[in-house]
């Protein structure tokens, strides 16, 4: 967090290639591939099931400011309220590229 906190406290300006480096940008692509890029990783999300990509997205959203525990809860609920989806269902896409 130093570098988050540098750069919050002080409003410094940074370029692409820092902001890559120091992770605050995913992908570093010349503005010629960007929309490739986009659509890339759009279709890639896009097959997974809407539910799952939904809700983990919401669980990352639950969890700022949570402790471990609450994560835990937040996790649990939802995978109470998922139960019904396996993960072959819900990551189809993933588990073919990276396996089980």
């Amino acid at each position: 967090w130093p570098i988050a906190k540098e750069l919050l406290f002080t409003g410094r300006i940074i370029e692409a290639e820092e902001a890559h480096r120091i992770g605050l940008l995913n992908h570093l692509v010349p503005c010629y591939q960007l929309r490739t890029k986009t659509m890339e990783l759009a279709t890639t999300i896009a097959k997974h099931r809407r539910e799952s990509v939904m809700g983990t997205k919401a669980l990352l959203l639950q969890h700022m400011g949570c402790n471990l525990e609450g994560q835990w809860a937040n996790e649990n609920n939802y995978t109470n309220k998922v139960r019904g989806y396996g993960v072959e269902d819900a990551f189809p896409d993933f588990l073919a590229r990276k396996g089980r």
